[in-house]
């Protein structure tokens, strides 16, 4: 195997860990699911981004008070972006966090992920984080 073919496999496999790791859906205040996700339509197509964490909470036992953390990314593919913003609740402190965007509107699985943001570790509630651009290859 060529050098620059062994390197490109070993990303590929770092960004599927990456994306496995961060398995468990992250809610917002309270379980809340509209505010912890954004709907997106590039060129025609409707995207749903949601957030995941490294920590698992049930949604009904997600936090109902404090501070929220907002996430905000572009989403963008060939020819255009759109800004995004999800909420989720302070349980996410201390962990990490990746934003995954889905080609559908109700199932979210292997099939139906296009891309994911880079991984984000929360240390701070009431912010505003920008998790960068989650480029969409189609």
């Amino acid at each position: 195997m060529k050098p620059h073919k062994k390197l490109t496999t070993l990303l590929a496999l770092l960004l599927s860990l990456t994306a496995q790791a961060n398995e468990y859906r992250a809610w917002g205040m309270g379980g809340d699911s509209l505010h912890a996700k954004a709907e997106v339509t590039l060129n025609g197509v409707t995207y749903v981004v949601l957030p995941f964490s490294d920590k698992s909470i049930p949604q009904t036992e997600a936090s109902t008070s404090g501070d929220v953390t907002t996430l905000m990314a572009t989403l963008k593919n060939n020819e255009t972006s759109k800004e995004i913003q999800v909420t989720i609740s302070q349980d996410y402190l201390n962990s990490s966090i990746v934003l995954k965007a889905y080609n559908s509107t109700t199932e979210f699985n292997e099939d139906t992920l296009k891309a994911y943001s880079s991984e984000q570790y929360l240390e701070d509630s009431g912010t505003y984080i920008n998790v960068g651009t989650i480029n969409i290859e189609e």
